[in-house]
């Protein structure tokens, strides 16, 4: 068959590697000049193959009123008043509920175990180094779960995945540095199996493996229409003309506007995410490190920190730079010991993450001829973007 895949980000070029290792004709049209510009370019990096919960839950639900009015740090809401936001967060309240919850993030537990799974394969096929590294995985906890958490993390456990409880001295033996942290020390979950590796590294090398083995990437190709063959397939309209194909996977992440012209409107929302990068010092994690309450991650990637999260939606939102300042300031509070907060010309980024109300990526073949769908990866693209690349592959007809 011959394929399209729009979009050269993690989740686009992983699945413009399936779509090639089953022997279809790949073309990728990508708007930028080169891989990875905009959600995949500095995300956390984490791999987090035991860590991939939903982001609707019902201990969210209390947070709300100060959500919404500005008084948490790290979740910020400025709603918008039309039908698309507003659809979206009354499917949202509705994924919050318990039980769905809780099926929600099974669902993406077992997404993120397939990824694993073929992630071997993909390092195998790179043969270079992304930064991969197998670190493991501490999520600082405040007290230890109860009620809903830790209803999840019995099942999560029951389905064999690698994540357990620990006490305070039990963490600083997996990771002594956080001795130095500014940060109350109770309880961690843990998963030695949890890994990082650098997005755009990945992208870049990927990209250039595929262009020798004759896939064709297109950048600088924003595509503005599509449309359904006459015969069979689809056609993909840009700037630079028409062309026709059997399958056009759209891996475009929150840009969902080309679709819309054809009558499909996935329920996504872009939450903004941050991140900086500073030069490691000695006492840098070699453990990848998440502050539950604080919502951000901090891993070591070579000789780099990567400390990144927040998650903002809606209008009005604060200028980039006060949000990655905010999340410096949050970083030098709680680990003052891990990065060179002084230097020059930090490197800071912001993606929009394409979020589902219920936290799952939407992969799935469209009401259109030729057209599918592998978006709506949330903050869990990096993680997931093997499983669902993989998985939209087996689809095509």
């Amino acid at each position: 068959m011959r394929v399209a895949v729009i979009g050269a980000g993690v989740v686009g070029l992983t699945t413009a590697y399936f779509a090639h290792r089953q022997n279809h004709e790949v073309v990728v049209y990508e708007q930028h000049g080169e891989p990875a510009q905009e959600t995949s370019k500095a995300n956390g990096a984490q791999l987090s193959w035991s860590y991939v919960d939903s982001m609707a839950t019902p201990n969210l639900l209390p947070k709300l009123p100060s959500i919404m009015l500005g008084r948490d740090s790290a979740f910020q809401i400025r709603p918008r008043f039309n039908v698309d936001f507003i659809c979206w967060g009354l499917h949202f309240l509705v994924n919050c509920r318990a039980a769905k919850s809780q099926a929600n993030s099974l669902q993406l537990l077992k997404l993120a175990l397939q990824s694993k799974d073929l992630m071997q394969g993909i390092n195998d096929y790179l043969k270079d180094d992304f930064c991969y590294q197998k670190a493991g995985k501490l999520i600082l906890l405040a007290a230890q779960p109860n009620g809903f958490a830790k209803q999840l993390l019995d099942q999560k456990q029951a389905l064999g995945c690698d994540i357990q409880l620990l006490n305070k001295q039990q963490l600083l033996a997996v990771e002594p540095t956080l001795a130095d942290w500014q940060q109350p020390l109770n309880y961690a979950l843990y998963s030695s199996s949890d890994a990082l590796a650098d997005p755009l590294v990945y992208t870049k090398l990927l990209s250039a493996k595929l262009t020798t083995e004759n896939v064709d990437i297109r950048y600088n190709h924003k595509v503005q229409k599509f449309m359904a063959n006459k015969d069979r397939g689809c056609v993909v309209t840009t700037e630079h003309g028409q062309q026709s194909f059997d399958a056009v996977i759209v891996c475009t992440g929150a840009s969902i506007d080309c679709l819309h012209d054809v009558g499909i409107k996935p329920l996504i929302q872009g939450v903004a995410g941050y991140s900086v990068t500073l030069p490691a010092t000695q006492q840098a994690p070699n453990t990848s490190i998440t502050i539950q309450d604080e919502k951000i991650v901090i891993c070591k990637l070579a000789d780099k920190v990567r400390i990144a999260g927040f998650a903002d939606m809606g209008r009005k939102l604060l200028h980039r730079s006060e949000r990655a300042l905010q999340l410096l300031t949050t970083a030098r509070r709680l680990a003052p010991e891990i990065a060179d907060y002084e230097v020059d010309n930090i490197k800071d980024w912001t993606g929009f993450r394409p979020s589902t109300p219920s936290g799952l990526p939407i992969v799935e073949k469209t009401k259109m001829s030729g057209l599918y769908l592998n978006m709506g990866h949330g903050m869990f693209g990096w993680t997931l973007a093997a499983a669902t690349g993989y998985q939209i592959v087996q689809m095509l007809e």
